[in-house]
């Protein structure tokens, strides 16, 4: 299971990391410290804040996949563009099949709007 926290400041993020490790001791739950990673946000001077779980330093990272979404401190979505050629090759596999197989207009707007729309809509 993944977890996402978003804060506005340092204190912020601290406060909720403290609260999920009370959580997690009183349903005995485990938080893989390991894999665990913190990004800031931020553009221009790299800001330097140490976060901790369970008297664990956790890892500051400036990059995040999530959910197939390459996520960057700066903020730039530049990188996201390979989601887009996903789309491409279903709608490639999509003429091939049409090709192939005689399908009424219906049922070609059905199979794109369940094979390539997802996928442009999930790169939006």
């Amino acid at each position: 299971m993944m977890l996402l926290f978003f804060a506005e400041t340092p204190c912020a993020l601290q406060s909720m990391l403290n609260d999920l490790q009370i959580y997690c001791e009183l349903w005995d739950l485990k938080v893989n410290t390991n894999i665990t990673k913190i990004m800031i946000f931020e553009k221009g001077r790299k800001t330097h804040f140490n976060f901790t779980f369970d008297n664990m330093v956790l890892e500051t990272v400036d990059s995040c996949k999530y959910l197939g979404i390459y996520l960057f401190k700066n903020g730039c979505w530049n990188r996201t563009q390979h989601i887009s050629k996903h789309s491409l090759y279903s709608l490639h596999n999509l003429f091939i099949v049409c090709n192939q197989v005689n399908l009424s207009t219906l049922e070609i707007c059905k199979l794109f709007d369940s094979l390539v729309s997802p996928i442009l809509n999930y790169g939006a």
